[in-house]
Formats: structure tokens, C-alpha cells, sequence
């Protein structure tokens, strides 16, 4: 007779290997997850479109910003893009009509964006300045 190890030795061998490994997976991809969703950007602000008028290739939109988050944004210095139907881009003049200087949690203000140009457009991106972080964020508006 051929002696060897015994089935049960060899399946508490594969046991005893296994469980760590397992544990180590899980703590690995634990470490990953979370990782990964703190990169994930949930914008605060909410854009709504009050009004577009479209007059002699200039178009105008008013947009009421809401701050639906905890962060204070501010408004001076905030820019916005225009991207048009055909995929082009163009820097669109921005000014404040209503709110403070800040947009503070819970508040909302109004804003007048304006360009030059006979396009449709497709949305509108609004970077603003996070204060509590100083890192600009972009809020976009789809209204193709």
C-alpha cells in the first residue's frame, strides 16, 4: 500500500489558506470602494433655466443657482461656457442679478449668461469657486 497525506489534511490545509486570503480580498477591495467613492463629485448647486431669449445673434439665459449642499460657493469671479449643437465651445459673459457675493448653503441666486452667436446651444457650464475647499467646480445646464 502507497501511504500519503490523509483527504482531511490536505482539505484543513486548503481551509487554512483560503479564510486569510479571502479576508485579505475583502480588506483590499474595502480599502478600494471607498477610495473611489470619494472622488465621486455630487454637485451641490442646481441650475434651473428661468428664461432664454434669443435677439440679433445674441442669446441670453437667466439661470437661478440653488446651493442644495453644504459648501459656500463664490460669485465673483465665476466664468461660463457655452457649448453649442455642433459640439463647438465659446466663452459666454457672466454677471450676477440677484444673491450676495457668496452663495451660502441653502440660498439661491440669479444669473444672467450671455453670448454672441447665432448657434443653438446645446448647455451651459458655470465654474464656480468652492470656498471652503478653493477648488472650482463645474455646474452644467442641458437644455438640447
Amino acid at each position: 500500500m502507497r501511504r500519503g497525506v490523509s483527504d482531511l489534511v490536505v482539505i484543513l490545509a486548503l481551509v487554512a489558506i483560503a479564510i486569510p486570503a479571502a479576508i485579505a480580498v475583502q480588506q483590499w477591495l474595502s480599502s478600494q470602494s471607498s477610495r473611489i467613492s470619494s472622488y465621486a463629485a455630487i454637485p451641490s448647486i442646481s441650475p434651473i433655466l428661468v428664461s432664454k431669449s434669443v435677439n440679433n445673434g445674441r442669446q441670453t439665459f437667466v439661470i437661478k443657482l440653488e446651493n442644495t449642499g453644504t459648501n459656500t460657493y463664490s460669485l465673483s469671479g465665476v466664468s461660463a461656457t457655452v457649448v453649442f449643437v455642433n459640439g463647438s465651445a465659446s466663452t459666454a459673459s457672466i454677471s450676477t442679478i440677484s444673491g450676495g457675493s457668496t452663495l451660502e448653503p441653502g440660498a439661491s441666486a440669479v444669473v444672467y449668461v450671455t453670448v454672441t452667436s447665432n448657434e443653438r446651444v446645446a448647455s451651459v457650464i458655470i465654474e464656480l469657486l468652492n470656498v471652503n475647499t478653493g477648488k472650482s467646480e463645474s455646474i452644467t445646464l442641458n437644455l438640447a
